[in-house]
């Protein structure tokens, strides 16, 4: 035992409390015995996946990887389970992250969120990313991955900088047509246009 660390504690310095909380309702969740799988998020993403979630998975991406009865509270809209239960209907909340929804399956899409929620929830979901690949939690890494490319996916070049952006720091440069020809250099198999 080292200084500072009380028996049974396991440090983890890279990982912060809210992180690990999050993380740890989704072990506690799919890990019990007698648990049903988690859904099987693909790559590449497919919009499908993120619809076709379990009703437990869609309610933990709402409430703890999206936060949004917080998100919503910033703007003044009072968050109960009447309204968690429309932004759960027929996927609603997937609609609202991206810009691109699947066709026909949200009723009616909800507001939106602007850029600077969008950068928010992306620097939470690539922090909980990394938690999940540190702990060895591959189907949260893959969930939490395919809820940022849904953030990402379908918004022009300029957006999705801006989205990516780290916060408080400088815009991300433009992806040139000279960037372009070396990352194909360097990894030539990302060449679609080629086979």
């Amino acid at each position: 035992m080292t200084e500072g660390t009380a028996a049974g504690l396991l440090p983890l310095p890279f990982v912060r409390a809210d992180h690990f909380e999050v993380v740890a309702a989704y072990v506690e969740h799919f890990y019990r015995a007698g648990a049903e799988p988690p859904a099987a998020v693909r790559a590449p993403l497919r919009y499908a996946d993120l619809y076709d979630l379990s009703p437990w998975e869609a309610r933990y991406c709402v409430r703890h990887l999206l936060r949004l009865p917080q998100l919503l509270g910033r703007r003044g809209v009072p968050y109960d389970l009447a309204v968690e239960a429309a932004w759960l209907r027929h996927g609603a909340w997937v609609d609202a992250m991206g810009a691109a929804p699947a066709d026909g399956i949200a009723a009616a899409p909800p507001p939106c969120f602007t850029t600077e929620e969008q950068q928010q929830l992306a620097q939470r979901l690539l922090a909980l990313v990394e938690v999940a690949t540190r702990l060895g939690v591959a189907p949260l890494q893959s969930l939490c991955a395919a809820l940022v490319a849904n953030l990402l996916v379908g918004q022009p070049e300029a957006q999705v900088r801006a989205v990516l952006a780290p916060p408080g720091g400088r815009p991300l440069a433009p992806f040139t047509e000279e960037k372009r020809a070396a990352l194909l250099r360097q990894h030539p198999w990302l060449d679609a246009s080629a086979a």
